[in-house]
């Protein structure tokens, strides 16, 4: 019988092996990790965004941000309305929970970690009382969005990025959630005023795909509205580059990358599943007289 066993937990690795591995790479779009970066504890590090990594961070509602300690201090990460004031500190409750390491542990000691999870959606700021320069925010989305028209359509959590003057916000959903190759997957891009989320005036773009080796792999799109659908269908798999140019007539760009997977064609694993099986079974009792000696 332990041959039949070895043959069984083969068949059902070689099937579900694919399977998991391509279920996790599809789940790791989002990172929820929020670093706080060595250096903190020094006033001047929020002068080139280096308190926190990353110091805004986009999440899907129902997230669990972890934050983690790389610093030689200890910090707290706590919830204000205006983090500039002191009297706001503590001030944010989240599915009536504060969003405060206070009062326990109250520090974030080095080399530890502290997580919440935001149940609600909105923009949450938040500050270390021991350190108040350290200012950052988490900006918490709908699990979903639903565009109009009636055609249903989910969205992703959306990614954010700023030009480097710091003068435009540009976010970037797509549909479906899962970028498979040879599926034709709509990008919504939207320019929004970096400090209010609100969409800008001027509305333009040119957005342009790159793949994994830098090669330009599709035509240049004008965008004329502020939210906008873009579609390609990626050829292959890998991780392409997204790059929005001369945004709002600005001569500032802005990229986001995104993971393509290979299709997993579910009709054809159940089938290939069923045969294998079929010829587990096959070699169990051609081979039956031989099980006896192992």
């Amino acid at each position: 019988m332990k041959l039949q066993y070895a043959l069984g937990i083969a068949v059902l690795t070689a099937i579900l092996l694919p399977v998991f591995h391509y279920s996790t790479y599809a789940q790791m779009a989002v990172d929820t990790t929020v670093t706080i970066l060595t250096g903190s504890q020094t006033a001047g590090c929020e002068a080139e965004d280096k308190c926190w990594d990353p110091s805004t961070l986009t999440v899907p509602e129902g997230t669990a941000v972890t934050w983690k300690n790389e610093d030689g201090a200890g910090h707290t990460v706590t919830g204000a309305t205006d983090p500039k004031d002191a009297s706001t500190w503590g001030s944010i409750i989240i599915g009536g929970n504060k969003f405060d390491t206070a009062p326990s542990p109250f520090l974030i000691a080095p080399g530890a970690n502290w997580s919440f999870t935001f149940t609600e959606e909105g923009e949450f700021p938040y500050v270390c009382q021991v350190h108040p320069w350290m200012v950052a925010k988490v900006i918490v989305m709908e699990k979903m969005e639903t565009i109009g028209g009636g055609d249903g359509k989910e969205f992703s959590p959306p990614m954010e990025a700023v030009t480097e003057d710091g003068d435009i916000k540009v976010r970037v959903s797509w549909s479906p959630v899962t970028i498979e190759q040879g599926i034709p997957i709509d990008f919504k891009i939207e320019t929004l005023d970096p400090q209010t989320s609100e969409p800008t005036s001027s509305k333009l773009y040119d957005s342009m795909l790159f793949d994994p080796d830098g090669k330009h792999v599709d035509a240049s799109h004008r965008s004329l509205q502020s939210k906008d659908i873009q579609t390609y269908t990626f050829e292959n798999t890998g991780t392409f580059t997204l790059r929005l140019e001369n945004v709002n007539n600005t001569g500032q760009a802005v990229e986001f990358l995104v993971t393509v997977v290979p299709e997993f064609p579910i009709g054809i694993a159940a089938a290939l599943m069923a045969m294998m099986f079929a010829g587990a079974i096959f070699a169990t009792r051609k081979y039956r007289p031989l099980m006896g000696r192992y």
